[in-house]
C-alpha cells in the first residue's frame, strides 16, 4: 500500500462493524495483512471464526461492560483493559506488522470517557504512512472526526428493531 489513511465508520444505523470487515475482505483479497482489535465485545460474534480462519488475527477485550451504569470497579477493570489494548496497538503500529488495523467500537470508548480523545489522536499522528487504520463505533468525538482522512455516519432510516424484531444470531451478531 502506497498511502495508509484514517478511516471513521460511525452513527446511530447499523453496518459499522460490517463496513469494517469488509475493508478487511478487501485487504486480504489483495494481500495485506490485517488486525483486528474489537473493544467492549467479549465473546462470540459470527464474523470471528471465519475472520481467524483467514489469517486475521484477532484481540478482544475480556472486561464486560454493564451499560448504562456499570459499577465502578468494572469501570475500572474495563478502564486498565482499553488502556492495555491500546498499548498493544501502539506497539503493532509502530511495528508495522500489519497493513490494516481496526479499532472496533473505539468511539464507544471515547464516548464513555474510557480512553480519552488525545490517545486515539496520537495513535492516528503516529501511525506509519503506510498502515490503514479504521475506527468503528458510534459516537465519534468530532476531534477524532477531523483528524480522520474518510468519515462515513451510519444514519438509520428504517430497522427491524422498530417493529419489535429482536438481533438475529447470522446477521445482528
Amino acid at each position: 500500500m502506497r498511502k495508509g489513511l484514517t478511516q471513521i465508520y460511525t452513527g446511530e444505523g447499523k453496518g459499522k462493524t460490517t463496513a469494517a470487515i469488509g475493508q478487511i475482505i478487501r485487504a486480504l483479497g489483495r494481500g495485506l495483512t490485517v488486525c483486528l482489535v474489537q473493544f467492549l465485545k467479549p465473546g462470540s460474534s459470527g464474523e470471528l471464526s471465519p475472520l481467524r480462519k483467514l489469517g486475521i488475527r484477532v484481540i478482544q477485550s475480556q472486561q464486560r461492560y454493564r451499560f448504562p451504569h456499570p459499577t465502578e470497579e468494572e469501570r475500572s477493570r474495563v478502564k486498565s483493559e482499553i488502556n492495555s489494548l491500546l498499548q498493544e496497538v501502539n506497539r503493532l503500529l509502530t511495528g508495522r506488522q500489519y497493513d490494516v488495523i481496526v479499532l472496533d467500537e473505539i468511539n464507544n470508548c471515547l464516548h464513555l470517557g474510557l480512553v480519552e480523545p488525545e490517545v486515539i489522536l496520537d495513535l492516528i499522528s503516529q501511525k506509519p504512512d503506510k498502515v490503514e487504520l479504521i475506527l468503528t463505533g458510534r459516537y465519534a468525538p468530532a476531534e477524532v472526526m477531523e483528524r480522520a482522512d474518510l468519515v462515513t455516519e451510519m444514519v438509520p432510516l428504517k430497522h427491524p428493531y422498530d417493529q419489535g424484531i429482536p438481533a438475529r444470531e447470522g446477521i445482528e451478531y
